[in-house]
């Protein structure tokens, strides 16, 4: 099962915290520091802020990760010396609820893909990819902003060890941000390129419960493949 960054994180700053630790505060018998437990607070904070990164309404978590990094790194007095300082309430409370979230989201993602949906997936990424040199230019830096998000996916797809969490996520995300941009590729491009996005998609529907991302583009792929959404249809 993987590790939830979120609870594992809180673990260590509470460890510290009731300690009234300072960063260095764990020693090892020679008198070097320590540094493994804290080497583990950087390494969740890192996976966490990913976690986060892939949220549409990331920037509500902006303070959270700021204050995350300062209890962590403490860059404004000397490691030594420095107690880290508690989270405030609310952040603690968040952390939580993101932990359960991160829960969810781990047991709700299929134990592994296919070889064939791997590469179903692969296709579709790529075929979004592909038709999106379509869009005019006056759209190019949302056009820009999927395909990085698409290139993202594909590397990911390329590890040997499939983060499927996180490739869920980044797929959904991706497929979200294909629709504000369907509206201004021709008829047959868009067509070719909201079933691009529904594949995509469906590799983790066909798996699992449908997220809230997938939800809203199968609802709303519909009526821009036929055409409805378009500027002046009725």
């Amino acid at each position: 099962m993987q590790t939830n960054p979120f609870t594992s994180l809180l673990e260590i700053l509470d460890d510290w915290w009731s300690k009234n630790a300072v960063v260095q505060a764990q020693r090892i018998g020679n008198g070097r520091v320590d540094w493994v437990r804290h080497r583990e607070a950087l390494e969740y904070l890192f996976a966490a802020e990913d976690f986060i990164s892939g949220f549409e309404d990331r920037a509500e978590y902006e303070e959270l990760i700021r204050s995350l990094w300062k209890v962590v790194i403490v860059p404004e007095a000397k490691w030594s010396q420095s107690a880290v300082e508690p989270l405030s309430t609310e952040n603690k409370t968040a952390m939580r609820s993101l932990g359960r979230l991160y829960r969810f989201e781990a047991t709700r993602s299929p134990l592994s893909l296919s070889d064939e949906d791997r590469e179903c997936l692969r296709e579709a990424l790529e075929e979004m990819r592909e038709i999106l040199g379509a869009v005019p230019e006056n759209f190019h830096e949302d056009r820009d902003r999927l395909i990085q998000m698409i290139r993202e996916c594909l590397e990911l797809l390329g590890d040997d060890e499939v983060d499927l969490v996180k490739l869920r996520a980044r797929t959904n995300e991706a497929a979200g941000a294909a629709l504000p941009l369907a509206v201004v590729l021709s008829e047959e491009d868009r067509e070719h390129f909201l079933k691009a996005a529904l594949r995509a998609t469906g590799t983790w529907v066909s798996n699992t419960t449908a997220g809230a991302v997938g939800g809203v583009l199968a609802s709303g792929a519909a009526p821009l493949i036929t055409g409805a959404l378009m500027p002046g249809s009725s």
